[in-house]
């Protein structure tokens, strides 16, 4: 496997270790430990490589707890991808399912109404695409809080993701989409959503990419590297630092009101 591709399974193992050292160990013990890559690209994170992708993933699983069958299920849901279902079974008889779902996320988790232990997004480009509005409030509106990891090209990319995670925030927060106003400046609200929603803000991942992406669109002295920059955040309504990721979010509702853009 190449190093842009390893780039992706060595961050989402990564990401999974620092979330539960900051939210809680049980993380990792999670019975099935469930991972929902959204935006999933084919010839990436959706690449047709079975569990090979997700190793370094299935092994911080494994190092976390020696109990018991333990199973990871990763689904991989994008518009391009393709739809299929892998089951392999290790050695020691644990059990890695990758599946990859043809969707918007935000469609098909009104569908499936699941909630993972944690979602990855690489490189989503959040803060140009006004599309993911739909799938950041359904992130914020599932039945418990869920740790969210955000990987951007640049550090610069992660700053401007960041915005708009913010200003997912603040209408949950709110309790009505939009109340305040698009015109309030976010710098405003900032330090109490940092304070409240970051596990970790934007910065440099280590385990990113060391080699360059050619990108004809890059500002001028601007390199971009796969899974270069990351973040966390909780954007579930009223979160805050010790509250348990299992206890059931109130902003949780049956309509299909997180889903409209």
């Amino acid at each position: 496997m190449d190093e842009r591709l390893a780039s992706f399974g060595h961050t989402a193992a990564a990401a999974v270790q620092r979330a539960a050292r900051l939210v809680g160990k049980a993380l990792l013990a999670a019975a099935p430990l469930v991972v929902h890559v959204v935006g999933g690209d084919a010839h990436s994170e959706g690449a047709d490589r079975g569990a090979a992708l997700w190793r370094p993933l299935l092994e911080q699983m494994l190092a976390a707890s020696s109990r018991g069958r333990r199973v990871l299920r990763i689904v991989v849901v994008g518009p391009g991808m393709r739809s299929s279902k892998t089951i392999e079974t290790t050695t020691g008889d644990d059990v890695v399912i990758v599946e990859h779902v043809r969707a918007l996320y935000h469609e098909w988790w009104y569908d499936k109404r699941e909630v993972p232990e944690l979602v990855l997004m690489f490189h989503p480009g959040l803060w140009g695409y006004g599309e993911w509005r739909a799938t950041l409030r359904c992130l914020a509106r599932m039945a418990r809080p869920v740790p969210v990891v955000v990987t951007s090209y640049t550090v610069q990319e992660a700053a401007l993701d960041a915005l708009e995670l913010r200003r997912v925030i603040r209408e949950a927060d709110d309790g009505v989409s939009g109340s305040r106003g698009d015109s309030e400046s976010d710098d405003e609200v900032e330090p109490a959503v940092l304070e409240r929603h970051w596990l970790w803000p934007p910065e440099v991942n280590p385990h990113g990419a060391r080699c360059v992406r050619p990108t004809a669109t890059a500002p001028p002295g601007h390199e971009y590297r796969d899974n270069a920059a990351w973040q966390c955040v909780v954007l579930a309504s009223g979160w805050q630092p010790g509250v348990s990721l299992t206890t059931t979010s109130s902003a949780v509702g049956d309509d299909r009101s997180c889903c409209e853009g």
